[in-house]
């Protein structure tokens, strides 16, 4: 199961909760050999095509357990599930000024969020596996894994994406 949304919304404070086994899309690319080498002060780039040819192959979790890949470009793997996380653009700022981010790099990020995020990304897929949006703004890592399980016990339903931060700012 893919655990996405834009950097800062807790997929990794979600899934050092959980009591499932997780690994980041970062180990994933590594271990794999799908990182791009970075050039100068650019970010680490992972080729995501070549990963998910290579996960797609003979690599899974195994039958029965519950596998939760933790980054913002889980969603892009071949996955079972997505839980995409989504927080409110003034917290999610907050957030990423804590991690002393360039004020360039934190509004690229609060301006992916305010436009859906991964969420829209999913919404173009025609084939995109079953999707659950969680509003990460005020509820804690216990509660978002607590509605996960709900949501996997219910059988997946795909979620209606009704979080809409550009929406909700309209007077």
């Amino acid at each position: 199961m893919a655990i996405s949304g834009t950097p800062g919304t807790g997929k990794t404070s979600l899934c050092g909760t959980s009591d499932a086994g997780g690994i980041s899309v970062l180990d994933l690319a590594l271990e794999h050999d799908c990182v791009i080498a970075p050039r100068n002060d650019e970010p680490i780039q992972i080729d995501t095509e070549r990963l998910h040819d290579i996960l797609d192959g003979p690599w899974s979790s195994p039958p029965g357990e519950l596998l939760l890949i933790d980054g913002h470009l889980s969603h892009d793997l071949p996955v079972d599930a997505v839980v995409v996380l989504r927080c409110r653009p003034q917290e999610l700022r907050l957030r990423l000024q804590q991690r002393d981010w360039s004020e360039q790099k934190v509004e690229e990020n609060v301006e992916y969020e305010l436009l859906g995020g991964p969420w829209a990304e999913l919404l173009d897929m025609t084939d995109a596996p079953p999707c659950l949006e969680l509003n990460t703004t005020r509820t804690s890592a216990e509660g978002l894994w607590t509605s996960i399980l709900a949501w996997i016990e219910s059988g997946t339903p795909h979620s209606s994406g009704e979080i809409d931060w550009i929406d909700e700012s309209q007077p």
